[in-house]
């Protein structure tokens, strides 16, 4: 698995590898030129292949479908899948737009998280793409009896999103549109994530 961790703080990702049973290696950005730095991670990828021999590598974020395609560019036999969440998909210069896009088509296997994302691809992505919906498995849950399904939720109109709020989304939207509603509409806002302890699932909800 290859893949991006800045989003995260230092702590969070110690505490995260300490949980795992695999072997986690870091490759931490270093105080060098941009082309010096890329150049680093690719070698230290190179060393890690040769000497763990993957049956596949997976990859999730730019830099990682990158480093992916390089890999099969020096006729790597070890097979690259990529997971896509769309944001990589939707590169602002051109030049990131187009290395993407070279890399993918030279990439074994894709997966996006939803169908909004597979429209993404062209054509010939798409051929060899399978969706994988980023959701969350409730049977999986210790009190799944009693979550109420999405389509039996009552009032009009009932709006869900997940994940973080972009504008990819469109959840800015639907706030704009609150003072056109009743005074008195009911609006319940919840945080909702899954964490792991112990080998068993949690469902943790914070409502503001």
């Amino acid at each position: 698995m290859l893949t991006e961790s800045d989003y995260a703080s230092a702590d969070e990702i110690k505490a995260f590898d300490q949980q795992q049973q695999a072997m986690i290696t870091i490759i931490r950005n270093q105080r060098l030129s941009n082309w010096r730095m890329y150049l680093n991670r690719l070698q230290n990828l190179k060393k890690l292949i040769r000497q763990y021999k993957p049956e596949a590598l997976l990859v999730s974020g730019k830099f990682s479908l990158w480093a992916g395609a390089w890999l099969k560019l020096l006729q790597h036999r070890t097979p690259v899948w990529a997971f896509l969440h769309g944001s990589e998909l939707q590169l602002k210069r051109r030049w990131e737009r187009r290395l993407t896009n070279w890399s993918l088509a030279r990439l074994d296997r894709l997966f996006p998280v939803s169908q909004f994302t597979c429209q993404l691809l062209s054509q010939s992505l798409q051929a060899k793409s399978k969706i994988v919906p980023n959701g969350l498995i409730t049977k999986e849950l210790l009190f799944h009896q009693s979550i109420t399904p999405f389509s039996d939720w009552k009032g009009t109109p009932r709006l869900l999103t997940v994940g973080s709020i972009t504008l990819r989304k469109g959840q800015h939207r639907a706030v704009k549109a609150l003072p056109t509603f009743e005074k008195n509409i009911l609006i319940c806002i919840i945080i909702l994530w899954v964490c792991q302890y112990n080998n068993r699932k949690y469902l943790l909800l914070l409502k503001p």
